[in-house]
């Protein structure tokens, strides 16, 4: 604590205090925390204010991260200079992902080894035991490679006396559709050359499903972290916050730290929730197994070409927060090759704090990330989407239609001026000048900052602002009829925010709500992004403005307040359809 600048009593993540008192944040298991001593909790609290100690600050609420609490603070890392790489999976090893609120599970660290769990023979193995085997297992794809090295070493000193002459691409293995570059080839869809019967419109279909079930899907959904395991909480009071839409039951208040949100009650005693395990049932009996694209997929979306010769499978049922989530999936060679696509369909609540329910769906096409020529990188967003509400005791399916990226997003710029000066995550975490020394003598790594992006805010250096953050926003600029214009209040709560960076500017009779925040890049594979949105959570995609190159400390100086930004906009497409067979 002392060689990073972290305040000796700076208990962000989990408030241990005598006597066994714990305050941890809504998305970590309590009953995980309860089994632990103060040293892992520590080694947490140290964890998690080195992450926001970085000059480009993470938030291991949010952000991927592995952590190893088996060993001491000295002997492992938070964070490793390669993005997706964990500790080392030992037999009694215990590894924290902190944004999932859990260890990780055996048949996980099975997945990590390179291990098909799904494939192997198991009883009634405990997570004990499944960890024990993945600990004291070999790397799968490392222990194949040096196999088929050997086998391979014979046959190659045979034909090539001289081995370093060797151009291993003559000995490259090489497959039917080499000549395709990875794109996605209608040939190789399921449903190439055949010529499907009767089928019913998506829209009208799952209409009758949210008319039917979108309260109950609602009801049962994950309204607290308690819910996230599997079970229901035993608690018949159920809350919410106002400001950031965060869930949590009764019971579970005495045991989070949400004294910095503004709860109230959603559900109460007189209302009984349905059984999520029965209504999963009813879920899967309700919705299709299959589905498929529609004409004028491929000629509107570039992207989608060749997906109209695919069936998308049913692959998942998932009981998420506020929503139930059904995933279809394409792939190459009846299901034998590449994922090609997906769609996403929601059911319940479409967007934090919106007390609308209904249906959502959303078609994702992976071709951009497949291909071998200049491969996207990074989060790959959705290429259209439908969003059925309902109004009284139907869903309201003439004005819903298909909408699609657009193509243009609309450059410009913002002033964007802050006030009233407030502490900043830094500081709610702990750090103090030493902190900020430490990040100027330290020695830049060049593994470190390779892949750095350009910015026109110091990436190896803290902000001479650092301290504090606006608690007002005034933004100013904007001259489209749906402007983002007006003045953003900083909300209090932490947490469930990404960097507790959260502002709000307030609903009127002529415009909506609208909040500001900060975008997570999940996989820390480059910068999050702030942005303006219509709801206050950023998994519900509902963004509507990005900032370019922001961060809160920009509104406090004024050769930083004009902002260049990016607004997304969706543009209707009534030509696509959506059939189920």
């Amino acid at each position: 604590r002392e060689q990073h600048g972290i305040n000796e009593r700076a208990r962000w993540l989990t408030q241990w205090g005598p006597r066994g008192r714990r305050l941890v944040p809504p998305g970590l298991w309590h009953e995980l925390v309860d089994m632990w001593n103060h040293r892992r909790l520590d080694l947490i609290d140290c964890f998690s204010a080195g992450a926001v100690r970085d000059a480009v600050s993470r938030d291991p609420n949010h952000h991927s991260f592995t952590w190893d609490l088996s060993q001491n603070v000295h002997r492992t890392d938070p964070r490793n200079a390669t993005v997706g790489v964990s500790g080392c999976v030992t037999p009694g090893g215990e590894l924290l992902l902190p944004h999932k609120g859990r260890t990780m599970m055996g048949f996980e660290k099975l997945l990590l080894q390179g291990i098909p769990f799904s494939r192997l023979a198991l009883g009634p193995e405990t997570e004990v035991q499944l960890s024990d085997l993945a600990g004291n297992a070999m790397s799968v794809p490392v222990v194949t490679a040096c196999l088929l090295s050997g086998i391979c070493a014979f046959q190659l000193r045979r034909e090539q006396k001289s081995i370093e002459k060797v151009n291993l691409k003559n000995f490259a293995l090489s497959q039917k559709y080499d000549h395709a570059n990875g794109s996605v080839l209608a040939e190789r869809g399921d449903l190439h050359g055949v010529k499907l019967g009767t089928t019913k419109d998506f829209a009208k279909f799952f209409a009758q499903i949210g008319k039917d079930l979108a309260d109950d899907a609602f009801g049962c959904s994950v309204l607290c972290n308690c819910e996230s395991s599997g079970q229901m909480s035993p608690d018949e009071k159920l809350l919410e916050c106002s400001d950031c839409g965060l869930g949590i039951c009764h019971a579970c208040t005495s045991r989070h730290q949400i004294a910095s949100h503004s709860l109230t009650e959603i559900i109460t005693s007189e209302k009984k929730r349905t059984n999520p395990h029965e209504f999963e049932m009813k879920l899967r009996c309700a919705a299709p197994s299959v589905l498929v694209l529609g004409k004028k997929w491929e000629e509107t979306i570039p992207e989608a070409t060749g997906l109209e010769s695919y069936s998308f499978q049913l692959q998942r049922v998932d009981r998420m927060r506020g929503h139930w989530l059904l995933t279809y999936g394409a792939w190459e060679d009846h299901g034998s090759g590449r994922q090609v696509a997906e769609i996403r369909v929601a059911l319940g609540q479409i967007g934090a704090l919106q007390k609308e329910l209904g249906v959502a769906a959303y078609v994702k096409c992976f071709s951009p990330a497949i291909r071998y020529d200049n491969p996207k990188r990074g989060v790959l967003g959705d290429s259209a989407r439908l969003i059925l509400r309902k109004k009284g005791q139907s869903i309201d399916v003439d004005s819903a239609t298909w909408e699609v990226r657009g193509a243009n997003p609309t450059k410009s710029s913002l002033d964007i001026v802050g006030s009233d000066p407030t502490n900043s995550t830094r500081i709610q975490v702990g750090l103090n000048d030493d902190a900020a020394k430490g990040l100027q003598s330290h020695k830049v790594q060049n593994k470190f900052t390779k892949n750095f992006p350009k910015s026109r805010n110091s990436l190896l250096h803290y902000h001479k602002k650092w301290k504090t953050w606006p608690g007002t926003i005034t933004v100013n600029g904007d001259e489209n009829e749906a402007s983002v214009n007006g003045t953003y209040k900083k909300m209090s709560c932490e947490h469930s925010i990404v960097l507790s960076a959260l502002w709000r500017r307030e609903e009127t009779q002529n415009s909506p709500a609208l909040y500001l925040y900060l975008r997570p890049d999940v996989m820390r594979t480059g910068l999050d992004v702030a942005v303006i949105s219509t709801t206050p959570s950023y998994r519900d995609n509902m963004e509507i403005c990005e900032l370019k190159d922001w961060i809160p400390e920009n509104a406090l100086v004024e050769g930083t307040h004009s902002t260049n930004v990016r607004f997304l906009s969706w543009e209707s497409a009534p030509s696509l359809k959506l059939a189920v067979p």
